[in-house]
């Protein structure tokens, strides 16, 4: 792929027509926090979810990524959420519960 090929996956294509909903071409951006106070982590996470509880999900900045593959419907990504969260936390020596 070009880079600038690449560059188009990890930006807004909907021009803020969706209001803060922002998707790239092929998944949805945005912003994930842990953390809180002086010890809060930001960063940008890229995401897809699928029919019957699949989940991605790519962090660049942090080196992390989930894909989840689950089959339950009707659909719920409450676990990949959690299991996220739990991860990516304790990563970084942080509750659970921050996420």
């Amino acid at each position: 792929m070009k880079e600038d090929t690449i560059k188009l996956m990890f930006t807004d294509q909907l021009n803020r027509v969706a209001g803060s909903f922002q998707f790239g071409l092929g998944f949805a951006i945005s912003e994930v926090k842990s953390g809180s106070g002086e010890s809060q982590r930001k960063a940008m996470q890229y995401s897809w979810g699928g029919y019957a509880s699949t989940a991605f999900r790519l962090v660049l900045s942090e080196r992390l990524f989930q894909i989840f593959a689950r089959q339950q419907v009707p659909d719920s990504n409450d676990l990949a959420d959690k299991l996220f969260g739990t991860v990516y936390n304790a990563r970084h020596g942080l509750s659970a519960k921050s996420l």
